[in-house]
């Protein structure tokens, strides 16, 4: 090879980053990435910003490649094409494509609510794209709330409905049921306007239409599949029914671990922030 062949040689190699971080295109969603070191995907769920793992970032950023999402149409982000049809399955292909792309093999995938339910997507249908999961507070199927023969076909129209009074809702009596949902999800006052606050600047259509998405999607028959380790995060309650609801819906899980964090809410991370990033830390280190 002469030194001209050689020059063209390197000029290929270098551009090749540039080309495929321009190839990647993010429209469904927003990707801030932080810090260095292995990589590690953080989505959040439904209606919240990025800033939900503030926390996690600033304990993690010294030593991790931090990948934060945020979904287009929610907590002010602009609804983008998310403003009309599909919203789940667009998004995770344009995270499997933004995975392959700008990380250095599988990563590392923590996911809540929604988050997690995407980051189940990501591994039963890109499994290459996930080295391990951590879902927080998350089931496969979200119907199994209202009881375990529940079916997607049953809880349809229940879906329907949710969906379509939402949509029809005016925003008055909105902000109303947002701020009541908020309280119910989250203990201190504080993180309890902060959910509202997201949840309030998130865009109406999209909220609802996601909502019936989640309803909708069941992928506990593709779990069995799903080689990767998983860990699932969640409240824990006194009569320890979360136990027996998250075991049982991960049943058909490969390789599954189970945490119970007393003393917290849907957002286990703002209850708990400290218990929460020590869990974190175990699991990567696991």
């Amino acid at each position: 090879m002469n030194r001209r062949q050689l020059l063209a040689r390197c000029a290929l190699l270098c551009a090749v980053p540039t080309a495929l971080q321009a190839a990647v295109s993010l429209t469904r969603c927003k990707v801030t990435t932080v810090g260095a070191g292995p990589d590690l995907v953080l989505i959040p769920g439904l209606g919240s910003s990025a800033a939900l793992w503030d926390g996690t970032v600033a304990k993690l950023k010294t030593s991790h490649r931090l990948h934060v999402v945020q979904v287009a149409g929610f907590a002010g982000l602009p609804a983008g094409p998310n403003a009309t049809g599909e919203i789940l399955g667009p998004i995770v292909e344009e995270l499997a494509t933004y995975i392959a792309a700008e990380t250095r093999g599988a990563p590392a995938v923590v996911g809540h609510s929604l988050g997690g339910l995407i980051g189940l997507l990501l591994a039963t249908r890109h499994p290459k794209t996930v080295r391990k999961l951590m879902v927080v507070d998350a089931l496969p199927f979200i119907g199994l709330l209202y009881g375990p023969s529940m079916t997607v076909d049953a809880i349809r129209p229940q879906a329907v409905l949710l969906r379509d009074s939402q949509l029809d809702m005016p925003r008055e009596q909105l902000v109303v049921s947002l701020g009541q949902a908020a309280a119910r999800l989250t203990i201190s006052p504080e993180n309890v306007r902060k959910v509202e606050d997201w949840s309030r600047a998130s865009d109406p259509s999209v909220f609802a239409r996601a909502t019936y998405e989640t309803f909708i999607t069941d992928v506990r028959d593709a779990l069995p599949a799903v080689s990767i380790p998983i860990t699932v995060v969640y409240p824990g309650d006194p009569g320890g029914r979360a136990d027996a609801l998250y075991r049982n819906a991960y049943a058909g899980a490969v390789s599954t671990k189970f945490l119970a964090i007393n003393g917290s809410r849907h957002f286990v991370m703002l209850d708990q922030p400290e218990i929460f990033q020590s869990e974190v830390d175990r699991w990567w280190a696991g």
